[in-house]
């Protein structure tokens, strides 16, 4: 604990501090908890302060718990980097309560981008309840059929597969492997530089990624 105690830097010593909390004796954690809070509090850059601040959220007695998931969830709505904010909000969402999930989606709509906003929303939707969950696959469904490159459509769709009907499975799967074919037959051409088709024509080059989920 003295080791952790001597860290200079704030977000190393809060985190060091955070993982010997379940080897100590009950009498200590609750010091440690207190002082690894303190110190994340220190943390200048706010969304590695909120990130801290909600890695030790679950070792904190209920009352205090709360006010520190607040603290994290207004953190991560403060941060102008609209894809670090996602990643903040997403990681906060499974301990919002009710009230605030319904802050924390707004937040999300406010967002420029609708692609970004499709990648939180679908991290988020495990976290949501019903009424609203379903919604906001509808909207994520809606978007996923308007974007015209094959790739980035089934990257939304795989990613939303866990909350899909057969139907939209199906459709998920075909467009994978519409994509994964196309990527193979030019692969296979790339040999002959005769077959190579034009990128001027084609407008896809490289292999195909698929993510199944957002980043936590």
């Amino acid at each position: 604990m003295a080791l952790a105690r001597s860290i200079q830097d704030e977000t190393m010593r809060a985190y060091e501090l955070r993982n010997i909390v379940p080897h100590l004796p009950p009498i200590l954690k609750q010091l440690v908890i207190e002082e690894s809070l303190a110190v994340a509090r220190s943390i200048q850059n706010i969304s590695i302060r909120a990130y801290a601040l909600r890695s030790i959220a679950p070792y904190l007695f209920p009352p205090v718990q709360q006010q520190v998931i607040e603290e994290v969830f207004g953190l991560a709505r403060s941060i102008q980097d609209e894809s670090i904010r996602a990643i903040a909000l997403i990681g906060v969402a499974p301990q919002l309560p009710s009230e605030l999930m319904a802050e924390a989606l707004a937040t999300v709509y406010a967002t420029q981008s609708k692609s970004g906003r499709a990648d939180t929303l679908i991290g988020m939707i495990p976290h949501l309840s019903p009424p609203p969950q379903q919604q906001v696959i509808k909207e994520v469904l809606d978007f996923a059929r308007t974007i015209k490159d094959d790739t980035r459509r089934a990257t939304i769709l795989i990613g939303m597969a866990p909350h899909l009907t057969s139907e939209l499975m199906t459709e998920a799967l075909a467009t994978v492997h519409t994509i994964q074919s196309t990527s193979s037959s030019h692969s296979a051409n790339k040999h002959d530089p005769a077959l190579v088709p034009s990128t001027a024509t084609t407008g896809y080059q490289g292999s195909v990624r698929v993510c199944p989920n957002y980043p936590r």
